[in-house]
């Protein structure tokens, strides 16, 4: 941050600088926390609590424990093989195509402090589909004729892609084959 905010990143930063780091060739994320006397408020010799270089910040270990969690539920994603697929021409909006039981998943992140919309080429991606999955935001968008359009908002990430597919790879919640809820993240199905 520019603004000398003690506070540090919040939730869509600190997600957005993660997913940006994996677009861009990252195999590894480090969460740390620091103390810089010059983002100090003035006055002040330590970090006040709940300031962002205080270790025990609420607000820093609730975000990185959010983006951990989302990151844990990718991991299958991220390490599978990665598709060299030019899917929009929207310079602000970075992509990553990961390819995981058969299914395609688009990571795109808006590198941008504005809002702004992209349109992606889907017929590479989901041929055929009507409509795809946002993972961790509980959209489903549809694909007319082919194109996903959808908005960003500043240094926002979405990622897209068949939810059934990843829920496939995680054990059920219970053993009972009548009441087996998958969660990934936030999410749950039931198939």
């Amino acid at each position: 941050r520019t603004d000398n905010n003690p506070y540090g990143p919040d939730i869509t930063e600190k997600r957005f600088m993660a997913y940006h780091a994996i677009i861009h060739g990252a195999t590894g994320i480090f969460f740390y926390t620091w103390d810089v006397e010059e983002y100090r408020p003035s006055g002040c010799e330590v970090p006040p609590p709940g300031c962002y270089g205080d270790a025990r910040s609420p607000s820093f270990w609730e975000t990185t424990k959010a983006v951990a969690t989302e990151l844990k539920t990718m991991t299958p994603i991220l390490v599978s093989p990665t598709q060299t697929i030019s899917v929009t021409t929207n310079p602000a909006i970075d992509t990553l195509v990961k390819e995981y039981n058969g299914q395609k998943y688009l990571i795109a992140a808006n590198r941008h402090n504005s809002a702004t919309s992209a349109t992606f080429d889907a017929t590479q991606l989901w041929p055929g589909e009507i409509s795809i999955d946002v993972l961790f935001e509980g959209r489903i968008l549809a694909i007319p004729s082919g194109y996903l359009t959808d908005d960003f908002a500043p240094y926002d990430v979405h990622v897209y892609g068949p939810l059934l597919s990843l829920i496939d790879s995680i054990p059920p919640t219970s053993n009972n084959p009548s009441d087996q809820t998958y969660f990934v993240g936030d999410l749950a199905a039931i198939p």
